[in-house]
């Protein structure tokens, strides 16, 4: 990691770090690394990561509506074209190849995390770009570190049924994600009040981050779909 020169990167790279100790432990990660995750619970962790990924990328839209200054417009806009473009058909695609129906969400019922960190993510848009940039940056921790899983301790030949899924998560992708809004919020905090950036990371930040945890636990639990 380069050398930092506001404090609230650093403590955003210091509870980053602490993600991924627990992203890293997680029994759905290791058990879709190695291939032992039961089909069932793959299905069960698509409908529920495809609707919030519905609500993530209507909360990144709406934080481009609110008041507040344009912390990173484009690196939003571009957010939500990856989210609505590719990684929610993406997930529809790969839950009607290995179920052979589609994915309706419409008929999927919530989790109750999936929903309270949907409703975490569209109060932070109402808040601005830099409030949902704040909410966001944990969940794309946990996922720069499950790729770094997977590319050290993952099984990425043929023989895990999940290899094809996890595979683009090993490009490092998300961690220029990562560097990127810790970036924007690092220049923001420059030009704010002192206090903002902690008033940020209690308000915005730190919900996200049990949120996250209890999402990945949900995730090897599947429910009926």
């Amino acid at each position: 990691m380069a050398e930092e020169s506001h404090p609230l990167a650093a403590e955003l790279w210091r509870q980053g770090s602490q993600i991924a100790d627990g992203t890293r432990q997680a029994a759905f990660v290791r058990q879709i690394a190695d291939g032992s995750l039961p089909e069932q619970a793959f299905l069960w962790y698509l409908s529920q990561n495809a609707l919030f990924l519905t609500g993530y990328a209507v909360a990144l839209r709406a934080s481009l509506q609110a008041a507040g200054p344009p912390v990173a417009a484009e690196l939003i806009s571009e957010l939500e074209a990856s989210i609505s473009g590719a990684a929610i058909p993406g997930h529809g695609a790969e839950y009607q190849a290995r179920s052979g129906r589609p994915l309706d969400l419409a008929g999927v019922r919530p989790s109750p995390v999936a929903a309270a960190y949907v409703q975490h993510l569209q109060a932070a848009a109402a808040a601005g770009q830099a409030a949902l940039l704040f909410a966001v940056l944990p969940g794309e921790q946990s996922y720069a570190a499950a790729g770094q899983y997977y590319a050290s301790a993952g099984d990425l030949t043929a023989g895990n049924p999940y290899a094809d899924w996890i595979s683009p998560y090993v490009s490092g992708h998300i961690d220029e994600l990562v560097s990127a809004i810790v970036e924007r919020l690092e220049a923001a905090a420059a030009s704010e009040r002192p206090s903002w950036g902690a008033e940020s990371l209690q308000a915005y930040y730190r919900p996200s981050v049990p949120l996250d945890g209890q999402f990945w636990v949900m995730a090897s639990q599947p429910a009926a779909i």
